[in-house]
């Protein structure tokens, strides 16, 4: 088992998540059940997944966690960019939502040493 509140990662994908949360605010109300949720969902569940990961014992469980971590961040790719083209998003706060999942390290997240 590992202790996930020491893997940047993890740190990235939790601030990740709460700029997830952020970013739908703004979100008109009668999208609240549907992008507006699956968003957050999409972005609390790649911290989500790292976390649990970290928590069993078993390497293959580990990297079954990551994988379905590296899901999460391609689901929530999926639904930044519809927000952006729904005219939720701003061009420019899609641009810096996609930077920090690239930064969390969506292709990369099976490279876990850090």
């Amino acid at each position: 088992m590992k202790d996930f509140h020491n893997l940047r990662k993890w740190e990235k994908s939790y601030k990740l998540s709460l700029s997830g949360y952020g970013a739908t605010e703004d979100f008109p109300r009668d999208e609240l059940y549907g992008i507006t949720n699956q968003t957050r969902r999409a972005s609390s569940s790649i911290s989500a997944s790292i976390a649990e990961g970290c928590g069993k014992d078993d390497d293959a469980d580990l990297r079954r966690s990551l994988l379905i971590a590296m899901g999460s961040s391609s689901e929530l790719e999926n639904y930044f960019l519809i927000a952006k083209d729904l005219g939720y998003l701003k061009h420019e706060r899609y641009e810096e939502l996609e930077k920090e999942l690239l930064d969390c390290g969506r292709c990369s997240m099976l490279s876990f040493t850090s």
